[in-house]
């Protein structure tokens, strides 16, 4: 339910020299992606090498697991779009409605979906 939602903030670290367009790696240019759409609104900027994702939700399914599947599938396809994947991950925020019930199937989810390295 809508009430059980999951956010994530994840930022991933890489070369990216396909999104900088021929400029250094880390360059200081800010690219804002999927912009097409909306063009005050991008899920996914990247700056200095270092890729930010907006906090995801997930309407798509009734309990924490579910969520959490569909959440981190979204950002697998977000980082792809950047040029990079989740094991280069930094840092992560995860917000779980109830801990009680929601954190040991989000926390497996998690621990099946995140690079071991």
């Amino acid at each position: 339910s809508a009430q059980q939602c999951i956010l994530n903030t994840f930022m991933s670290s890489s070369y990216l020299d396909n999104i900088n367009k021929g400029g250094t790696p880390g360059g200081a240019e800010i690219v804002r992606l999927g912009t097409d759409q909306d063009p005050r609104y991008s899920a996914v900027v990247v700056h200095r090498g270092t890729v930010y994702l907006t906090g995801q939700v997930s309407f798509a399914a009734e309990d924490a697991r579910g969520q959490a599947i569909d959440i981190f599938n979204k950002i697998d396809k977000m980082l792809a779009q950047a040029g990079t994947d989740k094991s280069r991950l930094l840092t992560a925020m995860i917000w779980v409605k109830d801990m009680k019930t929601d954190f040991v199937p989000m926390n497996e989810e998690w621990n099946a979906w995140i690079d071991p390295d």
